[in-house]
């Protein structure tokens, strides 16, 4: 989950340049993570269907639709405990500051290369 916040993080400094309410960027970043989590959780599932087969991928295959609308419409109520009832921003950027200066940057690239990685991997699993 730690991976998460950071990309939460992000995606809600970048919509603080654009615009300055914070609960308008909470909200945005909060929706883009949890598009995020549910790519990522049908990404690992179709990644352990194609080698082993079991009933999760089985359901996957059959009823691609129900599966893909049943984990986006889930991952934001397990996300949702996360960001509004457990953490807030300021728990986030404390962690992300206390972050060694030297490991940031590598932080940084892995995290915009988990961003562009994952939609595109579940894509390419897809088609």
């Amino acid at each position: 989950m730690i991976i998460y916040d950071l990309i939460f993080l992000k995606i809600f400094r970048f919509l603080q340049k654009i615009i300055k309410d914070v609960d308008r960027n909470k909200n945005s970043s909060f929706l883009y993570v949890s598009a995020y989590f549910a790519l990522t959780i049908i990404l690992t599932i179709t990644a352990i269907g194609n080698h082993y087969e079991n009933i999760v991928s089985k359901m996957a295959i059959r009823y691609p639709l129900g599966f893909w609308m049943s984990i986006f419409i889930l991952s934001p109520f397990v996300l949702y405990l996360r960001y509004y009832k457990m953490r807030n921003i300021a728990d986030i950027e404390k962690s992300y500051d206390s972050i060694n200066e030297k490991y940031k940057l590598f932080v940084n690239i892995f995290i915009i290369f988990l961003m562009l990685f994952i939609p595109i991997l579940t894509f390419a699993f897809y088609h």
